[in-house]
């Protein structure tokens, strides 16, 4: 998973593309917290897949770029997720350091933030 400074690249005549050097799954919209839609520069997003469906280090990755270490919002809004066996940035990806935080107060706060 990445953030969207990353995902982001400045084109030589100044426009913004998706960085080639990642193969992206899809991304998380804040907006829409519970479901993985397609990251691409050239067309519309469509649904890929359930957030319940993806590996538990994946969500734990996703509660450390949303919420900082005592539970409050960061002001990130977009989380990309890529494929790290297939993309040319591996090493950058999984050598990233991992901040551990309280999972069960971070579960109540997203359970509530569904219904308000």
């Amino acid at each position: 998973m990445i953030s969207s400074e990353e995902a982001w690249v400045k084109t030589k005549s100044g426009g913004v593309k998706l960085n080639p050097m990642y193969r992206f799954v899809g991304k998380v919209d804040m907006q829409m917290p519970n479901m993985i839609v397609t990251a691409s520069d050239r067309k519309k997003f469509s649904y890929v897949d359930d957030v319940c469906k993806l590996p538990a280090a994946s969500k734990r990755q996703l509660i450390r770029h949303f919420y900082d270490e005592e539970g409050k919002r960061t002001g990130r809004r977009l989380a990309y997720l890529v494929d790290t066996k297939k993309c040319k940035g591996a090493k950058e990806v999984m050598t990233k350091k991992i901040i551990p935080i309280n999972v069960s107060m971070f579960c109540n706060m997203f359970y509530i933030s569904f219904f308000f």
